[in-house]
């Protein structure tokens, strides 16, 4: 009963994706690097391996309750993927009634949708469990950000707020997504000065827009005149959103201009005003925020409940995923075993043997097309500058 597990989660928050109904375009792959941080990967390595852990030991619980010989069971790693079997005595096994086997069969993947429920109700019940030690702040707490970001000079020591992204007050962490995503289908354009325009033009040219340059090349919205600009100084002291549909009204800022394939977002902290230029969703993976702060200072982490809400999330996730994957109709997998309990005749399981020659290539296609599509949009994303 060697384990395969093919994970998935939602975009949004793991509470709908678990108790709403989601459309199928909702539900993503977990692919390190492509679909979440590559430095998430630990929380997805250890969700996986309590999952398989679980799912082994429903098949060794029930077994042993039916005192049915277990003769082997082992946890091994291969290439840093996480794998556990239980091997029991088939001949005592198929000796035994039809409900005794499924039983057997179909425990690990009780099992996993156990985990799974456990998970997501702490989930659920996260904020209360943790509100001895923690409380809910008005907005979220900014906890890491990327070294390799311009936004590294912000403070992440647990006493820097993350206020508003643009114009948009941000008041949930789990909403941030939802606040890129309107600010990505928000006109991309800027309205700037025209004087600061032409005198970034004349110090600077469009020197930035043929070479590696920290300074940053902005274009008329028509597309014409390329210039550089390399201090905040020339930017508006708020974001003033244009297009070809939407003109600049402010006297002050009447010029319309773009970073081809960016957006500048205007970040208010509790400490200052940031701006990024880039693609919105590159924050995902620049910055963390986490909605609780420890009540009793440095006696806690500052990270200690997201920590724990994104461990829930992955494992729920998994262990969610490795049950629905067993209990599909496919060879080499637990619901091989479970559909062949169902055979009493030749013609039934030649029959059975078909279904699982077909579950098992529509659930490889399934696999390729949803990698393959979340890694080619994840490629085709701008990188941020």
């Amino acid at each position: 009963m060697r384990q395969f597990c093919y994970c998935c989660v939602s975009r949004s928050r793991l509470c709908s994706s678990l108790f709403t109904s989601r459309s199928l375009s909702d539900i993503v792959p977990l692919i390190p690097g492509i679909t979440f941080p590559i430095w998430q990967a630990l929380y997805l390595w250890v969700s996986l391996l309590v999952s398989i852990v679980c799912h082994e030991l429903g098949h060794f619980l029930c077994a042993v309750a039916h005192d049915i010989p277990v003769i082997a069971v082992g946890i091994h790693i291969l290439f840093f993927v996480p794998s556990a079997f239980v091997e029991v005595d088939q001949g005592e096994l198929l000796a035994r009634s039809q409900r005794v086997s499924r039983a057997v069969f179909a425990a690990g993947i009780l099992h996993n949708f156990a985990i799974a429920a456990v998970a997501g109700l702490a989930l659920l019940l996260l904020p209360l469990l943790i509100f001895p030690l923690y409380r809910h702040d008005l907005h979220p707490t900014i906890v890491w950000t990327s070294p390799m970001s311009p936004l590294s000079n912000i403070s992440s020591s647990g006493d820097t707020r993350l206020m508003f992204l643009n114009d948009i007050t941000v008041s949930n962490s789990d909403d941030l997504p939802g606040y890129l995503s309107s600010i990505n289908s928000a006109p991309a354009g800027i309205c700037l000065d025209p004087h600061a325009i032409s005198a970034a033009f004349a110090s600077n040219g469009d020197t930035c827009c043929q070479n590696a340059s920290p300074e940053y090349c902005f274009s008329h919205i028509d597309g014409h005149s390329p210039f550089c600009i390399s201090s905040r100084n020339s930017l508006p002291p708020r974001s003033i959103s244009c297009d070809n549909s939407t003109p600049c009204t402010d006297p002050l800022y009447s010029t319309c201009a773009i970073v081809p394939g960016s957006h500048v977002i205007y970040i208010q902290s509790s400490q200052a005003v940031h701006i990024f230029i880039g693609h919105p969703f590159e924050l995902l993976n620049a910055i963390e925020v986490t909605d609780y702060v420890p009540r009793f200072g440095r006696l806690f982490p500052v990270r200690g409940a997201l920590w724990m809400s994104r461990f829930l999330t992955f494992l729920a996730s998994t262990s969610l995923s490795l049950g629905v994957v067993n209990s599909a109709p496919v060879h080499y997998l637990d619901g091989e075993h479970l559909a062949l309990t169902f055979g009493r005749t030749r013609r039934q399981k030649r029959l059975i043997q078909h279904g699982l020659s077909f579950g098992s290539v529509a659930l490889m296609v399934n696999i390729v097309l949803s990698v393959a599509t979340k890694t080619a949009f994840a490629m085709r994303a701008p990188a941020s500058s």
